[in-house]
């Protein structure tokens, strides 16, 4: 089981793995004294068609090796995570992702059949899920 913290700053949101701050003033308060523009978004085209892969970094602790043995190793770290075929894999950046590099020589690990929650009872950080 790993846990995961999504690194944005208090506030703020993850949109294609780009950290943006939360809007601040009324939703309309920019729009005042414009042109009113059509209320109907254009069609999706192919074009806007969610991307195949997510990738983005996220701090990651691996708490359990197996169902009765906890992870040697339980501190938190920075890794650089892609979502591709219904697996994650991990890697030090953007760079070895790039060129195939796992972060120490870790397999993808498939989210075929991988149960996502909100970790409530994790206080010490901010935004943290898990990923069993």
């Amino acid at each position: 089981m790993f846990c995961f913290q999504d690194g944005t700053a208090e506030g703020g949101e993850v949109v294609n793995g780009v950290s943006e701050p939360s809007p601040t003033g009324s939703p309309g308060g920019a729009r005042k004294g414009k042109i009113s523009q059509a209320a109907t978004l254009p069609a999706k085209t192919q074009l806007d068609a969610p991307p195949s892969q997510l990738e983005a970094f996220l701090h990651r602790k691996h708490e359990w090796e197996g169902h009765n043995k906890k992870a040697s190793s339980r501190s938190w770290h920075n890794v650089y995570c892609v979502i591709n075929q219904q697996e994650m894999g991990f890697y030090k950046d953007q760079k070895s992702a790039a060129q195939g590099i796992p972060y120490h020589s870790e397999i993808p690990v498939t989210l075929k059949e991988a149960a996502c929650e909100v970790a409530l009872d994790y206080k010490k950080k901010k935004h943290v899920f898990k990923l069993k």
